[in-house]
């Protein structure tokens, strides 16, 4: 019994990492599961009876961090994309948000095949589109915000008002650089006009924030 266990999980380990390396090479829907197999050199049966089809050996993977994190980051991009430069670089709000911005189109490059799946996959099944945001969506925005912080310090922003902040900016990512360029085929210099539009907004609205934070610390202490 322990024998057909570890079997089991070797076999299953196999199947992953297979279509892991052919979903991100041929999409999902051009992957057939008897290539699957071939390349994990198992019974296609398998991936029904242990994963119960293609859906759910993709919704294994996603679960999974260390197979799910190499199939979505497609080998060589870092996630260091996923964050803003440090403020000790020397840049401005706004030139640390064009640079995460560049560096998202570039991961979109990198990734591309894993988001149309993604995308796709959760427009049609719940659990994959739980997965995806919990796994991957609420991860990029917690690094992003994390990166934040240092230029938020000053700013009298609340807890609530930081976490809006990285989700605009992470779904703006997202939309200008996947949506727009790649899904849609808008033209990619407005998008980029967009969010350099985007980043010049944000950094002046938190200037104005800062601005009135001091002022209001000056007043509060000329009163005490």
């Amino acid at each position: 019994m322990v024998f057909c266990k570890r079997n089991r999980r070797a076999t299953e380990s196999a199947l992953k990492t297979s279509a892991a390396r052919l979903f991100s090479k041929k999409g999902f829907e051009g992957t057939r599961t008897l290539e699957i197999a071939k390349d994990a050199g198992v019974n296609e049966a398998l991936i029904a009876r242990y994963f119960g089809g293609k859906e759910g050996l993709l919704l294994s993977i996603l679960k999974e961090d260390d197979l799910g994190s190499s199939f979505v980051e497609s080998g060589s991009f870092q996630t260091s994309a996923d964050e803003l430069p440090s403020p000790g670089s020397g840049l401005s709000l706004g030139e640390a948000l064009l640079v995460f911005f560049r560096a998202g189109e570039a991961r979109v490059r990198e990734r591309e095949q894993f988001m149309r799946i993604a995308l796709s996959r959760s427009l049609v099944d719940e659990e994959t589109a739980r997965v995806v945001r919990e796994k991957l969506i609420d991860r990029f925005r917690f690094r992003l915000e994390e990166s934040l912080r240092g230029y938020l310090v000053r700013s009298g922003l609340s807890k609530e008002e930081s976490e809006a902040l990285s989700m605009l900016l992470a779904a703006s990512n997202h939309t200008f650089n996947f949506l727009c360029k790649r899904v849609h085929q808008m033209d990619a210099s407005k998008a980029d006009l967009a969010l350099s539009l985007l980043a010049q907004s944000v950094e002046a609205f938190l200037v104005s924030r800062t601005a009135l934070m001091g002022t209001a610390t000056r007043s509060s202490t000329m009163n005490a």
